[in-house]
């Protein structure tokens, strides 16, 4: 739909540097150790300063901590048994998946919009974070999180869609469209509280504080 197209845009002509260009996100010579040892923000501010701070700019340094990031991820994961590694894969898309649809239905919401492709950009570091602390690195607490509390706040992504549709289909959006990124978001939920249910406590809260914090941004944001 067109508010997918527009939010993402700037992300994927990254993405397509990174494919046929041989331009990955620039990391301003530090590795992927020292950008991971920053955490997200501190990195973000180092990569303003250091590499400009427009809208692309900052989409280009998640881009680089994500990368950095899947690069740690995929290295903890490799070192696991056979089922459990393909487990923690699955979570992985489905978490990816996940936040990437939450942010397609905020961009309906709030009738698009730049802003979108940086929403998602950071969707996706967010997604690697809280992936690193299921494979049990460490990482700030979550706060104690019940499926209840995030069921309700993905609820209340529909009924944005819904309440937005006059304004965002005047606009050439469909509701149809945003509801059908919803559905899936919901479905991809489903099965991350599933994987949740396995883990300990504080594992578990990793997950669904992700999974709260990409809905309210589709609502609050919206």
């Amino acid at each position: 739909m067109k508010a997918r197209t527009f939010c993402l845009a700037l992300v994927c002509l990254l993405i397509s540097a990174v494919a046929f260009g041989q331009e990955p996100p620039r990391t301003l010579g530090k590795t992927d150790a020292q950008i991971l040892a920053m955490g997200q923000e501190k990195w973000s501010e180092y990569f303003e300063k250091k590499g400009g701070g427009s809208n692309a700019d900052m989409i280009e340094a998640c881009m680089a901590y994500t990368e950095a990031a899947t690069r740690r991820n995929a290295r903890l994961i490799s070192r696991l048994p056979n089922a459990k590694a393909a487990q923690m894969r699955s979570l992985d898309k489905l978490m990816m998946d996940f936040g990437g649809h939450m942010m397609n239905a905020g961009s309906f919401i709030s009738d698009g919009g730049s802003m979108w492709a940086l929403f998602d950009a950071g969707s996706a570091s967010d997604a690697q974070d809280a992936l690193f602390a299921v494979l049990g690195g460490a990482m700030h607490a979550s706060p104690a999180m019940v499926v209840s509390k995030v069921t309700k706040q993905i609820a209340k992504v529909k009924a944005a869609i819904q309440k937005s549709r006059d304004m965002a289909e005047s606009a050439g959006r469909t509701e149809a469209e945003a509801l059908k990124d919803f559905e899936l978001g919901r479905l991809d939920f489903v099965a991350i509280q599933k994987i949740a249910a396995s883990l300990d406590r504080k594992k578990s809260n990793a997950l669904l504080d992700f999974c709260f914090k990409r809905a309210a941004t589709a609502v609050d944001q919206g």
